[in-house]
């Protein structure tokens, strides 16, 4: 090969990646399940508290207090999808780390704020529950 041509040299260290792989895609589903996950708790947590005119109905038809029964279900549910949430975040968050090879690779800034938002729920839920 003579470097006197005008032909365009091939550089020693191609660059194999043509597209996403597996495990970018991976993270990238895993983040939307991560933030629907984590809507879906503050969905429940909200659900935790019904109208008032759900609480009086039940309670004239059968003469207890209601409210409770439905808070400590509801917020039971969104409690363990917190910790749910937290546990996969957690994991797609090292599956990703294990890919960090190059240097343009970078962890997935939405599954790294998922787990800010869901570590704060968490505390909040805790707070909720020592109360």
């Amino acid at each position: 090969m003579s470097y006197w041509t005008d032909e365009p040299q091939k550089e020693h260290h191609d660059n194999r990646r043509t597209g996403p792989d597996d495990t970018t895609k991976y993270v990238r589903f895993s983040s939307f399940l991560a933030w629907l996950f984590i809507a879906l708790s503050g969905i429940l947590a909200d659900a935790a508290t019904p109208s008032q005119f759900n609480i009086y109905v039940l309670d004239e038809k059968w003469g207890k207090n209601s409210e409770l029964v439905f808070r400590e279900n509801y917020m039971t549910a969104a409690f363990a999808f917190c910790i749910f949430t937290f546990i996969f975040t957690l994991t797609s968050l090292v599956i990703d780390s294990r890919r960090q090879k190059r240097q343009s690779d970078h962890f997935s800034t939405s599954l790294l704020l998922a787990l800010i938002v869901d570590f704060l729920a968490l505390i909040a839920f805790m707070v909720y529950y020592l109360s």
